[in-house]
């Protein structure tokens, strides 16, 4: 084979691996990351990139596993069992420094 095949073939092997690569991506995005209220460890498992780790129990933030949370303006916006809260600092620490919400839907559970 010729230099030129050579690099011919891996030029089509490298742009194949791409597409390959990009379609995996956008399936992962789509199909595995979770909705709002769905678990999370990280940023990365959330459709919104914000996975927070308190909730509401009464009128006090407690630590919580991790949920995935979104901006919102009403209750309304935010799925069953969730309220839209101002949070508190340190349930904005859990979020991306960068753009994060006034509001957002938080867990709210009845204090024992």
């Amino acid at each position: 084979m010729t230099v030129k095949k050579i690099l011919n073939v891996a030029g089509t092997v490298a742009v194949v691996a791409g597409i390959i690569l990009l379609a995996a991506l956008k399936f992962w995005n789509v199909f595995g990351q979770s909705k709002l209220g769905g678990s999370c460890s990280s940023r990365g498992g959330c459709r919104s990139y914000w996975c927070l780790k308190h909730e509401m129990v009464g009128q006090a933030e407690r630590t919580s596993d991790g949920y995935c949370t979104d901006k919102c303006d009403t209750d309304k916006d935010c799925d069953t069992g969730m309220s839209c809260v101002v949070p508190t600092a340190t349930a904005l620490d859990d979020l991306a420094a960068l753009g994060r919400p006034k509001k957002l839907c938080e867990r709210v559970r009845a204090a024992p």
